[in-house]
This record gives structure tokens, C-alpha cells and sequence, in this order.
């Protein structure tokens, strides 16, 4: 015979928790055993009943078969000293100091229409169907009425963020303030989801389990720096993680690296405009600190990034995403065409010269078919169209290097098409390493072989 000879044989019990029909909180026939949460195991039952059973299926102790209800609370579960938690009487029939329920006084048989998950924390009387379509309402501090297990929504506010660590910067995080993160960061951002009846929930502390975005991984590898990271947290202080810039290579790292999770005074204009005061938290506004980072050669945007950066501004999810957004027209990063007097700052400033005349030859070619052709850094499109397939196309490969930068922008790729070999062998750019960036000399010459532009080998690329 098992639990079920005696109790749980209404046909529903699956581990022999009484299964009677529930009459009530309170009452003498109340029953919550079959509601969500309670027993999802044989071993759950020791942890109301540790002096009766220890693991569901085993009967410990005097106090098991004596015609009374013995609830005692495994210590595990009880937060004032292993005294009693639990009052029987009827009409009552209350858990308190219980790190399942933590401050809440539930009362046995009482189920309400609320979501689960709020019933010990988040904004108390949300329904199953709101939380179906919010999932945030969970959150200790959501929207300022999202509480704790202790009962407290971690009010007063600084910056929107509580001193309660519980409560801390939940409500920001969730909400995106400021317009950095439409949707914000989720919950599955920092910790597993958790079931009811998981080992890392209703321990009494909190399990920090980070997501593939926090510990960059399957970002866009531009920004993988440094490949996946190891975030942290020791209260009250977040590090290493993508969200707060620990991705990012460190001469392009920002001032915030280290995040206070009860500290409202991250962001300086929390809930309005963006600034460069708050985007330096994680990276350079703009970057310079290392080579393929640096801003100083982009040719617009003084003061501002939406130029080639769609998310600077309010309310977009292109931003804490894992991915490098960015596009621009063709004289965004360097001048469409480039001329040796632009007065431009360029990354590299080498062989500048050598680029115009290129250029400068291949339009005039086209210009002999078409009159009038000219290069429009507004209406090109690398990849597509005469400037592409005369110009451009004829030393760049597009699958290499796109407007969005989905490769790297320290690279200098230099791809020749077929239809521009010259005799048997295939047609090869010569430049040491694989970033192609080194200065072009005599003794790391940059040039073309097997090209029909200038036959079997080039001169060096260099400025004319």
C-alpha cells in the first residue's frame, strides 16, 4: 500500500496528497494541496510535514498516523527561528515567516483569481490574462506598486530605482527608461523563469542566471571583443555584463562598467533625451579608443549618432540587442568619391591619393558610354548600379563589406572579380595580415597581381 491507501484517493492525488474538494480558506475542510505550487513531488511533502514524512513516500515519527493534522515546516522554509508558522485554527488556517510565501500570510484554502507568479510578489490582483500579456507585472517595483516577498514596493524612489535590493532597479530595467531599450531588458535577461516548484525558487534568495545576451554570446561579432564574458553580481553591483558595455573592447569601454542595482544616479537624464553623458556609461560616445572603433574619420554626426545609429533616440529596440545597428549614406565614413584636398581626418591616411586616381579613371571609362555619369553619395548603393558595378565593384567585394558593417570596419577589403584577371591565374590583392591595414612601404607592399588593369603586378599603393 502507498500514500494513496489512506489520503489523496479521489482519483487525483498523483503522490497521495489529499485531493478532497477544497471548502474554503479557513475552513476545516479547506485544501490547498492540489492547488498550482504546492506539491509538484514526493518530496515536497516534508516541507510542511518534516515530522511526519521526510521524503513523500517514507512515515517518520509518532506524530504520523495520530488522528491530527501536523503541519511543522522543515527549517529550510522557515524564516524566524524554527518556531511555529502555522496556526490551525479554524477560520484561520495562516503560513507566516515562510521563505515560500515570505511576508505574506496566506490562508489555507484561499485561491484567488490573480496570476501565480503575483500572489507572492509583483502587483498584487493581476489577472491570469493581464499577466499572460505582461509578464513584467511579476517584478518586485513594477510600475511603483510591484512588491516584494516582504510586502514592500521599495518606495522612496531615487531615479526611479528603490534602496531595497529586492526591489532595486527592477522597474527601469523592465521599462527601458530613457528610450535605450524599447520593451527593456527581461526577466529571462537575469534569471532562469522559474517553476513553481524549481530548486532555485522560494529558497529565500536570489538565483542570478544570466542570458546568452548578457554574456554576449551569439552577438554580432563586431562586437565580440572579447567573446563571451562572465557577468557578476555582489550586491548591490552588476559587472562584466553586454548590457552595461563589459563586451567592448577596453580602450572603447565607458565610465559605467560597474552598475549599482540600488543606485539611482546611473543615468543623469533618466527619462529624457539621450546625451553623451549617459552613452558613455558603456562605450565612447563617440568611440576612438582603438582602430576599428574610431569615429574620427566619420564625416557626420558632430553631437549626434542617428546618422548612421537608428536607436539614438526614444523607444527603439535596436539598442542592448547583441547586434551592431548602423547604416549611412557613402560619404558617411569617408569621402564619396575621396579627393587628396577633402580636409578630411581619415582612419588611415595612407594611400589616398592612389584611391582618387582609381576612382577618378573609372568614372571618366564610364562617363565615355554614359555622359554625365557621376558618383552620388545620397542615391548609390554599394552592391548595386553603375557606381557599384564600374566603380566601386571593380576592386570591392559587397558581401565583405556592406552599409550596415556587418564586417568589421578595420578591415580593408579588397576583392577583385573575376572578369578582371589577366591570363591563367587567379587575380590576387597583396596585402600583409588579415585586416589588410598595415602601412603600405617597400617593405609591406600593398598591390595587385594577375589583374588586367595593370597586367602581372601593380606598383605599390601609395600616395600620388
Amino acid at each position: 500500500m502507498d500514500c494513496k491507501g489512506c489520503h489523496g484517493d479521489n482519483g487525483t492525488s498523483v503522490y497521495g496528497e489529499p485531493d478532497s474538494a477544497n471548502g474554503g480558506a479557513g475552513l476545516a475542510s479547506a485544501n490547498s494541496h492540489t492547488l498550482a505550487g504546492h506539491v509538484s513531488a514526493a518530496s515536497d511533502c516534508g516541507k510542511c510535514h518534516a515530522n511526519t514524512s521526510t521524503n513523500g513516500t517514507s512515515i517518520t515519527g509518532a506524530s504520523h498516523i495520530n488522528n491530527a493534522m501536523n503541519v511543522d515546516l522543515n527549517a529550510s522554509y522557515d524564516t524566524n527561528g524554527a518556531t511555529a508558522n502555522y496556526n490551525g485554527t479554524v477560520g484561520q488556517k495562516t503560513c507566516s515567516a515562510t521563505t515560500c510565501h515570505g511576508a505574506g500570510t496566506p490562508k489555507w484554502g484561499a485561491n484567488t483569481t490573480s496570476a501565480t507568479c503575483v500572489k507572492c510578489h509583483g502587483v498584487a490582483g493581476t489577472s491570469v490574462a493581464s499577466y499572460g500579456t505582461d509578464s513584467r507585472t511579476a517584478a518586485p517595483g513594477y510600475n511603483g506598486t510591484g512588491v516584494d516577498t516582504s510586502g514592500s514596493n521599495g518606495a522612496p524612489l531615487s531615479g526611479g530605482v528603490s534602496p531595497d535590493q529586492q526591489v532595486g532597479a527592477h522597474d527601469t530595467h523592465l521599462k527601458g527608461t530613457g528610450g535605450y531599450k524599447l520593451g527593456g531588458i527581461t526577466c529571462a535577461d537575469c534569471h532562469a523563469v522559474t517553476a513553481l516548484g524549481d530548486a532555485g525558487h522560494m529558497n529565500g534568495s536570489t538565483t542570478m542566471t544570466w542570458s546568452n545576451l548578457a554574456k554576449n554570446i551569439g552577438t554580432d561579432p563586431y562586437n565580440a571583443d572579447k567573446g563571451p564574458i562572465v557577468p557578476g553580481y555582489t550586491a548591490p553591483n552588476c559587472t562584466t555584463n553586454y548590457c552595461h558595455g563589459g563586451a567592448f573592447a577596453v580602450a572603447v569601454q565607458g565610465t559605467g562598467l560597474t552598475a549599482s542595482w540600488t543606485g539611482g544616479a546611473y543615468l543623469a537624464n533618466a527619462g529624457s533625451a539621450m546625451n553623451s553623458l549617459d552613452c558613455n556609461k558603456c562605450h565612447q560616445s563617440p568611440p576612438t579608443g582603438s582602430l576599428k572603433d574610431n569615429h574620427s574619420g566619420v564625416t557626420l554626426g558632430a553631437g549626434g549618432c542617428s546618422g548612421c545609429h537608428n536607436h539614438d533616440g526614444y523607444g527603439d529596440v535596436r539598442h542592448i540587442n547583441g547586434i551592431l545597428e548602423a547604416s549611412g549614406a557613402c560619404n558617411t565614413c569617408h569621402a564619396y568619391p575621396p579627393t587628396p584636398g577633402d580636409g578630411k581626418v581619415y582612419r588611415a591616411v595612407e594611400g589616398k591619393g592612389a584611391h582618387t586616381k582609381h576612382i577618378n579613371h573609372l568614372v571618366a571609362l564610364r562617363q565615355q558610354t554614359v555622359p554625365g555619369f557621376a558618383l552620388n553619395p545620397i542615391t548609390d548603393q554599394f552592391g548595386s548600379g553603375d557606381s557599384w558595378t564600374y566603380v566601386c565593384g571593380v576592386c570591392h567585394n559587397n558581401a565583405t563589406h556592406e552599409m550596415s558593417e556587418v564586417a568589421p570596419g578595420n578591415g580593408r577589403h579588397i576583392e577583385i572579380p573575376a572578369a578582371y584577371a589577366f591570363g591563367g591565374a587567379a587575380q590576387v590583392y597583396n596585402a600583409a595580415g588579415p585586416t589588410k591595414i598595415n602601412t603600405s612601404s617597400a617593405a609591406n607592399p600593398k598591390n595587385c597581381s594577375n589583374v588586367s588593369c595593370h597586367f602581372k603586378t601593380t606598383p605599390v599603393w601609395e600616395a600620388y
